[in-house]
C-alpha cells in the first residue's frame, strides 16, 4: 500500500496547468491519498469557487484513492459543506497511519502553532516564495521548532507527528517530527509512505 501525503497546495480559481500535472502524477502513483490541509485557499476564494474551477478535474482521480481530507487554517471546517465528498471520502481534524513499527500522527499543525489570518500578508508571502523558492520559508523555523518541541513532549517512542502549515519541510523522525512542506510556487514537496519506508519528495517543477 502506497500512501501519498501532501499539504498546502492553496488552490484557487487561478489555474496552473503545470502544477495540475504534478499533482495528478503524484496522485496517480498512490493507492491512498491524505490531503493534510490547505487544499484550497479560503482566504482568497470561497469553497464553491474552488469546486467550480478547473482543479475539479483532479476530483474523479482523488475519489479512486480513498482520499482523506484533513482541514487546515486556510480551508477550515466551517468553510466546507458536504460537497467535500466530490473529492474526498472522509474529512477529519487528524488521523493515524500505521507504518511498520511506527504510528504516523497526521494533522495540519495550525492548532499547535497559529498564524495570523491576514490576506495581504498571505499575498505578499506568496510573491516572495515565488521569487525565492523554499528558502523563503526558513523564516518559519521558529514555528517548526515549536511543533518539534511539541512532538518530543507528546509523542511516544513509536509515534511521529506529521504536519504541514509552516511550508518549511523538515524530516526529523528521530525527533518524532516531519513537516511535509508545500506544493506551490514551482516546488512539489510531499511524502510517500510504503510499508516501513517514508520517502520525501522535493522536486522543482517550474
Amino acid at each position: 500500500m502506497k500512501t501519498l501525503i501532501f499539504s498546502d497546495t492553496h488552490l484557487t480559481p487561478q489555474f496552473d496547468l503545470v502544477k495540475f500535472k504534478v499533482l495528478r502524477s503524484a496522485i496517480r502513483g498512490a493507492d491512498k491519498v491524505i490531503i493534510n490541509g490547505d487544499f484550497f485557499d479560503g482566504f482568497i476564494c470561497s469553497f464553491d469557487n474552488f469546486l467550480e474551477s478547473k482543479w475539479k478535474y483532479l476530483f474523479p482521480l482523488l475519489k479512486t484513492k480513498d482520499t482523506l481530507y484533513i482541514y487546515g487554517n486556510h480551508d477550515e471546517q466551517h468553510l466546507l459543506t458536504e460537497k467535500y465528498s466530490l473529492f474526498a471520502d472522509r474529512i477529519a481534524k487528524s488521523t493515524i497511519l500505521n507504518a511498520s513499527d511506527k504510528q504516523l500522527v497526521i494533522t495540519h499543525g495550525h492548532k499547535i502553532v497559529s498564524s495570523p489570518k491576514s490576506i495581504p500578508l498571505s499575498m505578499i508571502g506568496s510573491v516572495f516564495a515565488e521569487a525565492i523558492g523554499p528558502n523563503f520559508y526558513k523564516v518559519a523555523s521558529f514555528a517548526n521548532n515549536r511543533i518539534r518541541n511539541f512532538a518530543q513532549r507528546e509523542m511516544t517512542d513509536n509515534r511521529i507527528l506529521i504536519t504541514g502549515h509552516t511550508h518549511l519541510f523538515e524530516f526529523s523522525p528521530e525527533d518524532s517530527f516531519i513537516n511535509t512542506g508545500y506544493v506551490d510556487h514551482g516546488w512539489a514537496q510531499y511524502l510517500i509512505v510504503e510499508d516501513d519506508n517514508i520517502v520525501y519528495v522535493n522536486e522543482k517543477y517550474r
